[in-house]
């Protein structure tokens, strides 16, 4: 009761807006409004997560236990500008925010049954430091604050600083991230079922190479998880 006392008087010094619209958001509102939610345009990837049209971009080029997409990712939507505020923004609250509502919503379909451990993309130390944090780390930390799963964050390393692959083919996308990754800690993913997180797949390159890295050096099965799909 004091608490919600407390959120209520600080709503009013300092109002929160909505991640998506900019709307001012409610008291039990966190980050998007209630519209917003409703409105994100999800995918039913979970629905058959071992053949979707996400899970087919792995398809001869990295083993994949299972996949799934929330959203469909369009530019210039309400969802993107959120998401653009979340990479590029100084707003990690966003992702967190994403992998809570995800995890909750996600949950009781069963796509998280037998993850040992959750892996978020990682950046490069460069890119980060620029940055000031990873999204696709605070991605992770939403989702294992709702499923109390183990988020392994440094046993994945970027070893190369790759240029961003937003206009680049899609065969100078797979070139850009060859040799990209390495397992640091094999040990911790060892045996373990492994969920791959990040915020955006296009066609896969980044993660493939990722999942190639974990299977090389470790007997992990990978299963993947972003928070939208763009088109492409």
């Amino acid at each position: 009761m004091i608490s919600r006392l407390l959120s209520s008087l600080f709503a009013l010094v300092s109002p929160k807006c909505c991640a998506c619209c900019g709307c001012r958001l409610g008291i039990d509102e966190r980050v998007f409004c209630t519209s917003c939610d409703l409105a994100m345009p999800r995918r039913r990837d979970v629905d058959d997560p071992l053949n979707n049209s996400t899970a087919r971009l792995f398809w001869g080029v990295a083993d994949v236990e299972r996949c799934a997409a929330w959203i469909d990712y369009e530019a210039h939507t309400k969802h993107a500008d959120a998401i653009y505020a979340m990479k590029y923004g100084d707003r990690p609250d966003i992702a967190f925010a994403f992998g809570k509502v995800i995890a909750a919503e996600l949950q009781p379909t069963g796509f998280f049954d037998g993850i040992d451990c959750i892996v978020p993309l990682p950046l490069h130390p460069k890119r980060q430091r620029e940055r000031g944090y990873n999204q696709s780390r605070e991605f992770a930390l939403g989702l294992c604050s709702v499923l109390h799963i183990e988020l392994c964050a440094d046993a994945v390393l970027r070893q190369r600083n790759t240029k961003s692959q937003a206009s680049l083919t899609h065969g100078e996308r797979s070139t850009n991230v060859k040799g990209a990754f390495g397992v640091v800690s094999p040990e911790a993913l060892m045996g373990k079922h492994v969920l791959l997180v990040d915020d955006i797949v296009t066609t896969g390159a980044t993660l493939s190479e990722c999942i190639r890295a974990i299977n090389k050096d470790t007997d992990a099965k990978v299963s993947v998880l972003t928070i939208g799909r763009a088109k492409h």
